[in-house]
């Protein structure tokens, strides 16, 4: 019985891992279409390049600051992988840059497993609502190993000089 089980996790597991595939980001590549394609299991390797994030506009439906959570939030985000794993992998830390520009940079969504490594997340900009959730890395709902990321320079403030919060480096979520 024991033996069965054990065979049938392998084969499990051998025909999970046939079906995840390799996808390079180059120079002129859109990385959102690429993470967007990718499929839940995928490895996307990043070159070594900086990639500018084209931010989008996001009502975060649970603020992280507010005393009644239920308030919805104005934010951007920056890059998202929602609703799968994957492995985001640059080439070197210090060569693969992801320059975000927005509040959530680099933003997790119902992502039970994604590995996220050898990458430099720095450009952050603070979203003008100062309840926002702002950090390099926001992870919602989801589980993501972060191994040799440096997250720097995130500093860069929404025009409203009202704001006085900052952004910060890795935010675990709900």
């Amino acid at each position: 019985m024991f033996r069965k089980l054990v065979s049938a996790i392998l084969i499990f597991l051998v025909s999970q891992l046939s079906f995840a595939s390799t996808l390079s980001v180059e120079k002129d590549d859109n990385l959102q279409s690429v993470l967007d394609l990718a499929l839940d299991g995928d490895t996307v390797i990043i070159s070594a390049n900086t990639f500018q994030a084209d931010p989008v506009d996001f009502t975060d439906p649970l603020c992280g600051n507010c005393l009644d959570p239920k308030t919805p939030v104005e934010a951007t985000i920056g890059f998202m992988v929602k609703n799968k794993s994957l492995v985001i992998m640059g080439i070197d830390r210090s060569a693969s840059i992801l320059e975000t520009l927005a509040g959530y940079g680099l933003y997790f969504e119902n992502s039970p497993n994604s590995i996220v490594k050898h990458l430099t997340i720095t450009g952050g900009r603070r979203d003008g609502n100062g309840n926002a959730t702002d950090a390099a890395i926001v992870v919602r709902k989801s589980r993501v190993l972060i191994e040799e990321v440096d997250i720097l320079d995130n500093n860069h403030r929404h025009a409203d000089s009202t704001v006085v919060v900052g952004i910060g480096g890795v935010f675990g979520r709900e």
